[in-house]
């Protein structure tokens, strides 16, 4: 990619915006910030190449995939979600210790079947959410 085309793109998702709606300002703000700092330190690092100014990824650029996962100010943190379920399940249980009439006359097994389900459905739902949340995986990020 160009890289004043680059400056731009980066420039809109910083100042969430879009490239035409750019001040020249912003635009100059970031392509300064890249070609002085940000894209001679990836390129020191294998990770860009800089020739005839464009930019491309090299293969190191793939190894950065586990430094890209977005995560919500507002998200739940992982040791909680489980903490949850595993109240959840200690519910589950408790409900048939308790001789509640129906539940309390299902066999043990059953119920290892259901503690097993809710952990089975608990991690295919995290599973779910470490894809959605990381970038790259619905295309190009919106301009």
């Amino acid at each position: 990619m160009d890289v004043g085309g680059l400056a731009e793109q980066v420039a809109a998702w910083e100042y969430a915006t879009t490239v035409p709606e750019l001040s020249s300002r912003q635009r100059q703000r970031v392509y300064v910030s890249l070609v002085q700092t940000h894209l001679p330190r990836m390129e020191s690092e294998g990770v860009v190449v800089v020739e005839d100014s464009t930019v491309s990824l090299t293969d190191e650029a793939a190894e950065l995939d586990v430094y890209l996962e977005i995560v919500p100010e507002d998200d739940i943190e992982w040791p909680q979600y489980y903490l949850g379920v595993s109240m959840l399940n200690v519910g589950l249980l408790g409900l048939g210790l308790l001789d509640v009439p129906v539940l309390g006359r299902a066999p043990d097994a059953l119920w290892v079947l259901a503690v097993a389900a809710v952990f089975l459905f608990a991690a295919l739902v995290h599973g779910w959410y470490h894809r959605r949340s990381r970038l790259g995986t619905n295309g190009p990020p919106p301009s």
